[in-house]
């Protein structure tokens, strides 16, 4: 098994990968059984790609395409595959990445809003970190939608039970737990979002057209 996801674009800002239609018709041509999917959140837009059968030339393709501008996940431990890509994060990631994150975010906001000169190297600097910003993001954004979205497919799943009471009771605890589970992940996405709409201003107020619609 292999799954990809590609962020494409920060909506109407910034592009980080072209992903044609070419592009998916190769993949689903070469790749049997490929599955690909639009990602899209409020400032996101991406593809997400699903593969069963473990396949080293989807990712050697990926490698050539993408460069390290994607993100990954296969059976780390049993293939020895080499990849450009990062990692798809796990659940225990978030919080040590949007700390991680804050703290380039703050450290870019106070550079912007000094009264220093910003010499070209300088500037240069920043927006490398700035796309480096935005890349991890996208793969925080991406899991919590996918955490949401697995989220309400298992109430979907649960509500489906029916028949023996205490499968009942159960399916209903947990459906319970999947419902506080969607509101956490609301509540951590649209911090996220609000994260993103400051961070993007900020930028846009400073560096103007410096990073806009490049990739």
């Amino acid at each position: 098994m292999i799954e990809i996801f590609i962020p494409t674009e920060i909506k109407g800002y910034l592009e980080v990968n072209c992903f044609s239609k070419k592009l998916e018709n190769i993949l689903k041509n070469t790749f049997f059984g490929i599955i690909i999917k639009d990602f899209e959140s409020a400032y996101f837009l991406g593809k997400y790609i699903y593969l069963k059968n473990f396949d080293e030339d989807l990712i050697i393709f990926c490698n050539g395409e993408f460069g390290k501008n994607y993100f990954l996940d296969f059976d780390f431990s049993k293939y020895n595959i080499g990849y450009l890509g990062t990692k798809i994060l796990s659940e225990n990631d978030i919080g040590n990445n949007v700390n991680d994150i804050d703290k380039k975010i703050l450290k870019i906001i106070t550079d912007l809003k000094s009264n220093k000169l910003l010499t070209n190297s300088k500037k240069d600097l920043i927006i490398k970190e700035i796309k480096n910003i935005f890349f991890g993001l996208s793969g925080i954004s991406f899991l919590l939608v996918s955490l949401r979205e697995k989220s309400i497919s298992n109430i979907d799943e649960l509500s489906q039970i029916k028949g023996k009471i205490d499968l009942e009771s159960q399916a209903t605890l947990l459906k319970e737990t999947s419902k506080t589970k969607i509101l956490e992940l609301d509540l951590f996405i649209k911090k996220l979002d609000n994260k993103l709409n400051l961070f993007i201003n900020t930028i846009k107020e400073h560096l103007k057209n410096s990073t806009s619609r490049k990739k």
